[in-house]
This record gives structure tokens, sequence and C-alpha cells, in this order.
């Protein structure tokens, strides 16, 4: 579990606004995952989709690339989820080994 300001920099890293980060994140003991869960359904009106099949954006089954930008905070191994902004689907990456807080790091993902 992560205090709130590693928890408010990791969901801003992600794309989220900070005042809904600070708002949401004590609500879930400053749970990222839970966060996330939360910030996402408000931005979508939508439920839970762990990344599935949403609604919208072109209906194709392309691959493109996402940049991330690593925050800080993180160790080598641990699981990120990230939001790509145009579809809003949940992807989830593993911090590489050689991690520097900054970083920024290209990952495929489906369409």
């Amino acid at each position: 579990m992560h205090d709130l300001d590693n928890g408010v920099s990791l969901l801003v890293a992600m794309g989220y606004k900070e005042e809904d980060c600070r708002r949401v994140l004590p609500t879930v003991k400053n749970d990222v995952h839970l966060a996330v869960e939360i910030l996402m359904n408000e931005s979508s009106g939508e439920t839970k989709s762990d990344g599935g099949g949403g609604s919208g954006g072109s209906g194709g089954s392309g691959a493109k690339s996402l940049e991330v930008t690593l925050p800080e905070g993180l160790e080598p191994g641990m699981e990120l989820i990230v939001q790509d902004p145009e579809t809003l689907k949940q992807h989830t990456i593993v911090v590489p080994k050689k991690y520097t807080p900054g970083e920024k790091v290209r990952i495929e993902v489906k369409d």
C-alpha cells in the first residue's frame, strides 16, 4: 500500500487529475488499484471493464503503442496499471529491471 503522495504521483503519471486522485485515494485507504477502478468508472460512466471490450472507438482489433512515463516510488517487477486515454481501456505493465523514475517506456496494446 502506498502513502497518499506516492499514490497521487502514480495516478497522475497514468493521466488522472491530481485533485481527483487526492479526493478518491483516502476513500480506498490509498490503494492505487482501487482508486484506478473508481476513477475509470467516473470518467467513463460505466462499470469496471478490466480492460476488456469496452464500447466506442473504431471497433478494430489492431495494435497500437502507448508511451508511459514511469513515476517515482516503483520497484522493478511491480505491476502498474495504465489507461489508454483514447479508449479508456486499462493495461497492466511490469516495471522494468532497470527502472528510472521519469523514464518513458513504449508499450504495445490491442486497440
